[in-house]
């Protein structure tokens, strides 16, 4: 009897919900087997001052206060009261009590983060509202998820503040572009999952504009020379073109002036080095004289140019005079002289001599064909491939300027890999990756305030005319030139120059050139 009256209060006790927050008692979905880091079923069966018990899978999970929420709790009896069902997330197993386990209620957004975010992949575009924002950068959160978006990744164009850009509530689409999902560990909080995402991805991408730059360029020549056996001297070789050109022994002998017996112990000798079958031309004596011919017609022609092994590719090549090859830039584009009073144009020592040595198949596709038609190019490459003729790159005299036109993004992607830019109107950085000049000249200029030289020096690039500051002044040993003629400045106006320092420059002047050396981005 007394065991029927303390189930029923029991029972009774179980069926009122304490707390008016707590969420009502229903049967539970079966659980999954419990590790660390599974997102589980449970129902509080102890509530302490600083901790509770959940019951789960017929055992128990303690959570401490630390795990029961991610605000601050005066007593876990806030939060919870006995009976509650509640989700929470499965830590480490107990040392105090094998077979129980250390749970988190505070972790479930996580692991439900982590779970949203693993459906996601980069390059996924997604529409958000744009959250709060941060000294560099902002937060749009799409649904339940917060995606960060660096500054760098706002826009196109350089952006000193993100409310320059957006404002807070703004719906904008963007770009998934790091996932974030560690290895589960019990101090879940030290290893948060995240998003990174981009905004300028989904936005139009500024088009190139062409400026024009002058170049060292390399004048050089084709020599060709085709390959053969020793014992094909001049003589034999000689003899073999009078038969490919039908000449019967009588009129090689006196074409060649080679008495009988002479021409028919040469004959003799092509018979047995396999250049003759029964008087008649091989396959392999037809492939020589055909290489050799072209060999020939190539060295006579005396094919060359000049090479600017610093320029953006498909700019590199122009011919002796100096004139760009199948420019890649607008015909109507005029090219300007390059001063005679600037120091000379930019060059990589290290570039031109790689250039020089390549030969055969290595010598670049726009070289064959700025001088060969296709017949021509298609016999030199059945002959490159089964070695019968070498082709190589020659010295041609000393380096002569060349100009050219080159995409302002080119040099903006190698200027912003050391240099930041100054004023209001920065150029357009190129994402990481994008192809880069190699070797650029700029004017070291001194800032000046309205008396006082400044300490911190403004670099100009004069054909794009933007100006730059040293990412970390000092790091860069660039090599200074001698030449002390130099482009005008430009006028700083009323506002004046506002540097990284937060100096104000209203005046520039000119000191020295400098020649400046970029990695390349492999």
């Amino acid at each position: 009897m007394l065991k029927e009256l303390f189930a029923a209060l029991i029972g009774s006790r179980l069926e009122t919900s304490p707390r008016a927050d707590s969420s009502p008692i229903v049967d539970l979905p079966p659980n999954p087997v419990l590790a660390p880091g599974v997102l589980c079923q449970g129902r509080v069966s102890y509530v302490g001052p600083n901790w509770a018990k959940i019951a789960v899978m017929g055992t128990e999970a303690f959570v401490s206060a630390s795990e029961i929420s991610n605000r601050k709790i005066e007593s876990a009896s806030d939060v919870l009261s006995t009976g509650q069902d509640v989700e929470l997330v499965i830590l480490t197993p107990s040392e105090r009590k094998p077979g129980q386990w250390n749970g988190s209620l505070a972790a479930v957004t996580e692991v439900r983060k982590r779970e949203q975010l693993a459906q996601l992949t980069s390059g996924q575009r997604l529409k958000g509202v744009v959250d709060t924002l941060k000294p560099r950068g902002v937060t749009i959160r799409a649904g339940e998820l917060e995606f960060y978006v660096p500054i760098a990744e706002m826009a196109w164009n350089p952006v000193e503040y993100p409310a320059d850009v957006v404002s807070i509530g703004q719906v904008v689409d963007f770009e998934v572009l790091r996932l974030t999902i560690p290895e589960w560990q019990g101090k879940w909080r030290q290893e948060k999952s995240g998003a990174t995402a981009s905004i300028r991805s989904c936005l139009p991408r500024p088009t190139p504009k062409y400026v024009p730059m002058a170049f060292s360029a390399l004048p050089f020549t084709i020599k060709a020379r085709a390959r053969r056996s020793a014992i094909l001297d001049a003589v034999l070789m000689h003899v073999l073109a009078e038969i490919a050109a039908g000449n019967s022994s009588d009129d090689i002998s006196i074409r060649t002036r080679l008495p009988a017996p002479v021409l028919a112990s040469v004959l003799n000798q092509l018979e047995e080095v396999g250049m003759l079958s029964e008087g008649r031309l091989t396959s392999l004596s037809r492939s020589i004289i055909e290489a050799d011919d072209l060999a020939r017609e190539i060295n006579e022609a005396n094919y060359g140019g000049r090479y600017a092994a610093t320029a953006e590719p498909g700019s590199r090549l122009s011919a002796r005079s100096g004139i760009p090859v199948n420019p890649p830039f607008p015909q109507e584009l005029s090219i300007p002289e390059y001063p005679a009073n600037w120091p000379r144009p930019a060059f990589n020592p290290r570039a031109d001599s790689e250039f020089l040595g390549r030969n055969g198949e290595e010598i670049p596709d726009e070289i064959i064909g700025f001088f060969l038609d296709a017949e021509r190019r298609s016999v030199l490459a059945k002959h490159l491939s089964d070695r019968r003729l070498q082709i190589m790159i020659a010295k041609d005299g000393v380096h002569q300027p060349v100009c050219t036109y080159v995409t302002d993004h080119w040099l903006f992607a190698a200027l912003w890999s050391a240099f930041d830019a100054v004023g209001t109107n920065r150029p357009y950085r190129p994402e990481r990756g994008y192809e880069r000049a190699s070797t650029l000249l700029l004017v070291k200029c001194a800032a000046f305030d309205r008396a006082d030289r400044l300490p911190q020096s403004v670099y100009l690039e004069p054909y794009t005319k933007t100006l730059w500051v040293e990412r970390g002044e000092g790091t860069l040993r660039p090599r200074q030139l001698k030449e002390n003629a130099f482009p005008p400045t430009p006028v700083l106006g009323q506002a004046g120059l506002t540097l990284e320092s937060g100096a104000v420059a209203t005046r520039l002047e000119p000191e020295v050139w400098c020649s400046f050396h970029f990695r390349s981005t492999n």
